[in-house]
């Protein structure tokens, strides 16, 4: 059972999200916020080959940040020799002064309100989990949110240093 949602927020582009609610809620749940690099899609698929790893009464959000999952660049629309598969939007980010990895954090915050919001979810802890690209973004959005009590991050860059070690490398722009 699950509700599909578009979070708006003024002067931000939309957030589509997937909510599955928790069932027999006690005080011990939380709300496990999955971010995946390919987007929520992906994250419901291997939601449903490990059911045994939930909790009933634990609220799943899935979200789909700019440029991931319903947001993305459609494959081939950018050169090849451009090194991303999202190089429109991290040009246009950084054109504007504001990285995408930041305006990813804008949207993880977005979900982060919405969650503080609703009276079903109001005052759980918030556990994230977030791959790829998307890890950036869920950081820098639980440095500013003490509802978010912790992030499980995968498939991601261990260090900054990777990315000048091997400035070559594909989708770098995307953090």
């Amino acid at each position: 059972r699950y509700k599909k949602i578009l979070l708006r927020r003024e002067g931000q582009v939309p957030v589509p999200c997937l909510v599955c609610p928790g069932e027999k809620i006690t005080e011990n749940d939380t709300v496990l916020l999955i971010l995946s690099e390919q987007g929520k899609k992906d994250a419901f698929d291997n939601l449903l080959k490990t059911p045994a790893s939930l909790r009933p009464g634990n609220t799943i959000v899935m979200a789909d940040l700019r440029g991931m999952g319903e947001t993305a660049e459609k494959p081939g629309a950018d050169d090849p020799k451009y090194y991303n598969s999202e190089y429109t939007n991290a040009m246009l980010a950084i054109h504007i002064g504001h990285p995408l990895p930041c305006q990813r954090a804008e949207d993880v915050l977005t979900v982060v309100n919405y969650i503080s919001q609703q009276p079903e979810m109001r005052g759980r802890p918030i556990k994230i989990t977030a791959t790829g690209a998307a890890v950036q973004p869920a950081l820098f959005a639980a440095l500013f949110s003490p509802e978010v009590v912790s992030v499980d991050a995968s498939s991601t860059i261990n260090s900054w240093f990777e990315i000048l070690e091997k400035p070559m490398e594909k989708g770098w722009y995307s953090y």
